[in-house]
């Protein structure tokens, strides 16, 4: 649970992104904060737009993807050289918010300051009139996905049944009056994989975009799940002071610098110069999940990207992420996508 603070922050200058035009002028702001060679592109009958950026200002995509009326999806994998002030007013949309690696700040008008940082999940809910502004920070790439969902999208994915929604959300989904709802907490597991299968969805074709609405349906009813059985205030068997968060972000990196030969957990932890126990017990406080659980889902999500590559044979698939007998690699496999190594290079 994130707590707002006292701002340190004043409000960026520049026009506000409202309801009517927010999408066409967020758009029109990341193109101009994208350079010369910022260029854009259009798929599906304009309901997929993409900004390809290629400079020193800026390098990678981001899209605008209109699923229905109710439904929009933003999906950035652009870094930016320079930080990124937004200023949203818009009461019309529930926004749900999920990044890989954020260095965010967010401001809201007369409520407080917030700053995310790590993988973390939101949903944001303002009030009619509230200006709230958001910096995307140049100084951690991010990898971000934006679900804008209304309020009869959200009344049809839950079939109504909101009781055991927050109460602000609730009175809303009822027919209540938009009013203040904010709250973000470490993205889950599950969300993580969903939030790095969405970018490999073809969504630039007809098929792909059902697929991507199947995936962003998931996205938001994992998260849903979460927030409704969040469970404020729950304490670490041991402390974590920052150094030691510091550690476990290095340890996350280390893992994934050396999938085809980690380290296990006694060597992290001489290696980080950080108990075994706070290392254990604060990387699933940190990242939602065991160090092994990490290991295994990176490996397999790194044999997935290579096998659908094609260039290399199942034998070294299996060598590349740490696993002596291709066997053994192909039963993990199957265990984890439900399909064998095998059909998925066919």
């Amino acid at each position: 649970m994130y707590q707002l603070e006292k701002p340190q922050m004043l409000m960026p200058s520049g026009e506000v992104l409202t309801s009517e035009s927010a999408i066409e002028q967020f758009r029109g702001q990341i193109m101009d904060a994208g350079g010369e060679r910022a260029t854009g592109e259009t798929f599906m009958g304009g309901d997929v737009q993409r900004l390809t950026f290629d400079d020193d200002q800026a390098k990678g995509t981001l899209d605008f993807i209109k699923i229905s009326d109710d439904v929009f999806v933003f999906i950035n994998q652009a870094t930016f050289e320079e930080n990124l002030p937004f200023k949203f007013m818009d009461s019309t949309w529930t926004r749900f918010h999920f990044r890989l690696d954020a260095n965010t700040t967010m401001l809201f008008e007369e409520r407080g300051q917030l700053d995310l940082k790590g993988p973390v999940c939101s949903v944001l809910q303002t009030p009619e009139g509230m200006v709230e502004a958001e910096w995307y920070n140049s100084s951690a790439p991010e990898g971000w996905i934006t679900v804008l969902c209304s309020r009869r999208y959200l009344l049809q994915l839950l079939s109504n049944d909101i009781g055991h929604l927050p109460l602000a959300l609730r009175r809303y989904l009822d027919g209540g009056e938009p009013e203040w709802f904010f709250d973000a907490f470490r993205l889950t597991a599950p969300m993580a994989r969903c939030l790095l299968d969405i970018p490999r969805v073809p969504y630039t074709t007809p098929i792909g975009k059902i697929h991507l609405e199947a995936k962003v349906v998931e996205l938001v009813c994992i998260f849903l799940y979460s927030l409704c059985e969040e469970k404020p205030g729950e304490m670490l068997p041991v402390l974590l002071r920052d150094r030691d968060v510091e550690a476990i972000h290095e340890a996350r990196t280390i893992l994934l610098e050396r999938i085809a030969d980690p380290l296990n957990v006694n060597q992290l932890s001489r290696t980080l110069g950080i108990n075994r126990k706070k290392l254990s017990y604060g990387f699933k406080h940190v990242f939602q999940q065991t160090i092994s659980d990490f290991l295994y889902q990176s490996r397999m999500q790194h044999a997935q990207d290579l096998l659908l590559d094609g260039s290399l044979s199942i034998e070294m698939v299996a060598q590349s992420v740490g696993y002596d007998h291709a066997g053994n690699f192909s039963t993990a496999f199957k265990r984890c996508y439900g399909v064998s190594p095998t059909q998925l290079k066919k």
